[in-house]
């Protein structure tokens, strides 16, 4: 699996820490500015400062979040779809194969308003995986998932620990230049 880890959740906390700290010197200047009437007016201000500051930069970053998940899955060369059970609320999980090696991993329940998109709960529904070349026709996903491809007829067939699995959609394209582009050996 690849590390995406929480680091962007981390320059967060540590870039609010700092706003904060220097929203702070609001009530600081006011003070030295207009004595205790510049106090009482920076005491009011620096929270509302803060708050404006963390709302937009949270926004922010959960837009740039958002775009990367609509990113993975626009990238991908093909996507398969295993469903807990038959039932319309089947928890789904998706596996996006993109042709730069890597596997974008979803898990989760259709939106009612889009039903070609998860609903992802949290950051453990989501999760990046390498992709492996096994040969000139087949690609193997986290040793979990075997990915075969035939190219001259266009059929796709994939097994989960040799459990058959849904080919949601191909990018032929895509794939045709990802084993065109691999190394031979």
């Amino acid at each position: 699996m690849i590390e995406e880890g929480l680091h962007l959740y981390i320059i967060l906390v540590i870039i609010l820490i700092a706003i904060f700290v220097i929203s702070l010197f609001i009530p600081f200047y006011g003070f030295m500015s207009k004595r205790f009437k510049g106090l009482l007016l920076g005491c009011i201000i620096q929270p509302i400062v803060f708050g404006i500051i963390a709302v937009i930069l949270t926004c922010g970053i959960y837009y740039y979040l958002t775009h990367e998940i609509a990113r993975h899955r626009e990238d991908s060369m093909v996507t398969l779809i295993h469903k807990s059970d038959t039932t319309q609320e089947a928890y789904i999980s998706k596996w996006h194969i993109k042709p730069d090696g890597e596997c974008f991993y979803e898990f989760g329940k259709h939106k009612k308003d889009k039903p070609g998109i998860l609903e992802i709960d949290d950051n453990d529904d989501i999760a990046l995986f390498d992709v492996i070349p096994l040969d000139s026709f087949r690609v193997c996903v986290d040793d979990v998932i075997t990915v075969k491809f035939d190219l001259k007829n266009r059929k796709v067939s994939a097994l989960n620990y040799d459990k058959p699995m849904e080919v949601e959609n191909v990018d032929w394209n895509k794939v045709e230049t990802y084993f065109n582009n691999l190394p031979s050996e």
